[in-house]
């Protein structure tokens, strides 16, 4: 083991930026859209084999999971065969605190046409790596990987666990994390690499999802005034929304939040299905509004739920039709997305990462929250539970976009501080 083995940890990543960018396009290139992680899921299987971790292989089982997670797991629309969560472990030598880093296999799908670079391909341009999931979040999940291995190649033995969880459907109802969980599977700690532009963001929003259906009445599309469009009716649930918003804006604004403070009103219409089977000639007897609303940190979904509804319900039966065929609320349960989570910034997770940050950095970092769904809720939520943060490069601005990049030294500031957090919270043995 090196006489200074801090030192040598830092100077090594802070020199291998065209290691760190090359692992980071080497998992670019494996095309990983939600359903497809397989062969990334097999990349992941390989790398931890070849830098001494035990791996375990489990696909999800969602008829058990609808059993025995009734509240939490929500089937998503793909089909579970050859998309195995992995886990990897590396064997600390005894009487350290374990961490886990967690990250997710899948991407959003991306359009060739709709880039001006091949989004299933690492490319530079500038100071900064394009490609599908170079921010969110295979550039995380490839600092992180380099952090570990780095600490292994010279040598350097932990006395806590390292666990890598890689799992599926993250971009989603975050399956695979649930499926973590119910393995019994948790950690002293977890950091999951997400893109929060080097904060570390100790909260989470939640969201409640509904389905409004609304009832009108059939009638030959030449006559519609015979009839009442259902579809039309919609209008009233976007009225609603205005009014919903208009509330929200006299929540106290969380200080996490403070450069986002248009998250405690977000809130929209996600879907307008017209669902009586009809075609052009009939007019819609029946339609569904999918909505979403934000769930702040501290906030219940449960009581968001119920207010909601009463806003809903005082602008629909303003109108005559709605007045006597009042709109039917169904939410989506799902606790994991629908809670927000918070980890306090005196927990030791924060205290450890942010006395990591100040070293390799050499500034105070800001906390922040992410206002995107992310597995901290399941693991922060869903028993067993993990204290958990978010750390990683780029912006989640960048999250989803076409042409998506994250800044090359934002990739090689996370792997720096990522490796001095292991070394210093699972210590060297």
């Amino acid at each position: 083991m090196p006489d200074n083995p801090n030192s040598k940890i830092q100077s090594t990543i802070l020199s291998s930026e065209a290691k760190i960018v090359s692992l980071t396009s080497e998992m670019i290139e494996i095309a990983s859209p939600t359903g497809q992680e397989g062969k990334m899921a097999a990349w992941l299987t390989e790398w931890l084999r070849s830098n001494n971790f035990k791996t375990e292989s489990f696909e999800i089982d969602p008829a058990t999971m609808e059993k025995t997670h009734k509240d939490t797991f929500f089937r998503w629309h793909f089909p579970y065969a050859d998309r195995p969560n992995i886990l990897g472990k590396l064997k600390g030598t005894g009487n350290g605190k374990s961490l886990m880093i967690n990250f997710h296999l899948d991407v959003v799908d991306a359009s060739p046409d709709d880039w001006g670079v091949d989004p299933w391909k690492g490319t530079v341009k500038g100071d900064a790596l394009f490609g599908r999931g170079a921010c969110d979040m295979k550039g995380g999940a490839a600092a992180a990987l380099f952090a570990i291995k780095t600490i292994s190649d010279l040598g350097i033995r932990l006395k806590g666990d390292v666990l890598v969880a890689g799992v599926i459907e993250e971009e989603g109802p975050g399956n695979g994390t649930l499926a973590l969980q119910a393995k019994g599977i948790t950690a002293d700690a977890c950091i999951i690499p997400e893109p929060t532009n080097l904060t570390l963001a100790v909260g989470v929003t939640g969201g409640i999802y509904g389905f409004i259906s609304l009832t009108g009445k059939s009638a030959h599309s030449t006559t519609p005034w015979n009839g009442v469009n259902a579809v039309e009716k919609a209008f009233h649930i976007q009225k609603g929304l205005e009014s919903w918003k208009k509330t929200r804006k006299d929540i106290p604004l969380d200080p996490l939040f403070i450069d986002e403070p248009e998250t405690r009103t977000a809130a929209h219409i996600v879907s307008i299905d017209r669902t009586d089977g009809g075609l052009v000639g009939k007019i819609p007897s029946s339609a569904c509004v999918m909505v979403r609303s934000t769930v702040m940190p501290g906030e219940d979904p449960d009581e968001m739920i119920k207010a909601f509804e009463k806003t809903m319900v005082a602008q629909t039966i303003k109108d005559p039709w709605l007045a006597e065929h009042p709109p039917i609320f169904t939410w989506i349960k799902m606790e994991g997305r629908n809670r927000p989570a918070e980890l306090s910034q005196d927990h030791p997770l924060s205290r450890c990462l942010k006395k990591s940050y100040e070293r390799v950095i050499g500034a105070a970092p800001k906390y922040t929250g992410l206002v995107s769904p992310a597995d901290m809720q399941q693991l922060m939520n869903i028993q067993p539970t993990t204290p958990t943060l978010m750390f990683g490069p780029g912006s989640i601005y960048q999250a989803h976009t076409d042409d998506e990049f994250v800044p090359i030294k934002e990739l090689v500031q996370t792997s720096a501080v990522i490796a001095d957090f292991i070394v210093n919270w699972c210590e060297i043995s």
